[in-house]
């Protein structure tokens, strides 16, 4: 059985300090735009100078499309995932509690093996089986994940929550043409799998028509 190994670089201790304190000193409250930056930096140092962003994942993400980098309460996190035409190969990166970002011991196969639903995750296997192929274009507006969040909540996510106890959610940013090969658009859009441990669905925000509907 695959195990999913988070390493912790640094261990910060702060009880006198409230969250919103902590959060202030190291923004540990972040969105999927904050760490692009800082990922592409670090890859570009030690991994490729051609390394460009080809896809994000954010694992068990709240309602708010924020991730609070100090809970540790369950498996969850942003994995950014990085490519390289001249190396024909991927890299996984996650930034960390404090500030920094590092190389994941994860692969993609190992981040396609977390989706439990055999339908919800042969769908995902085909659109990251593209990414070699294509990469984000970052000079595109496209909504940051606290941005698309409620628009997934508001077209279905919220309805499956009420119906289905114990929802968690994946978040998924790709170049719109990993989504449909025939896509025209140079654009970004986002894809959020709700699931339980019975029940399971994909939704999709089309950055382009700007438009939630089932994948």
């Amino acid at each position: 059985m695959k195990k999913l190994i988070f390493v912790i670089v640094v261990l910060v201790t702060l009880t006198s300090c409230d969250d919103e304190i902590i959060n202030a000193i190291l923004g540990t409250e972040i969105t999927v735009k904050d760490r692009i930056d800082a990922v592409l930096t670090e890859a570009r140092k030690d991994f490729a100078s051609d390394a460009q962003l080809s896809s994000v994942v954010c694992r068990n993400i709240g309602s708010d499309g924020v991730m609070d980098l100090t809970d540790f309460s369950s498996v969850k996190g942003f994995f950014y995932i990085v490519g390289s035409e001249s190396k024909r190969s991927t890299e996984i990166y996650i930034p960390t509690v404090a500030g920094g970002i590092i190389k994941s011991p994860l692969s993609l196969s190992t981040v396609t093996d977390l989706v439990k639903d055999a339908n919800a995750k042969g769908k995902l296997e085909s659109v990251f089986g593209l990414l070699t192929k294509v990469k984000i274009n970052l000079s595109v507006n496209f909504l940051d994940s606290d941005g698309v969040m409620p628009r997934f909540e508001s077209n279905g996510g919220s309805a499956f929550r009420n119906s289905n106890s114990g929802t968690q959610v994946d978040l998924f940013l790709f170049p719109s043409k990993a989504i449909d090969i025939n896509s025209i658009n140079d654009s970004v859009d986002w894809l959020a799998h709700y699931y339980n441990g019975t029940n399971s669905k994909i939704f999709w925000y089309n950055t382009a028509t700007g438009l939630v509907k089932d994948f």
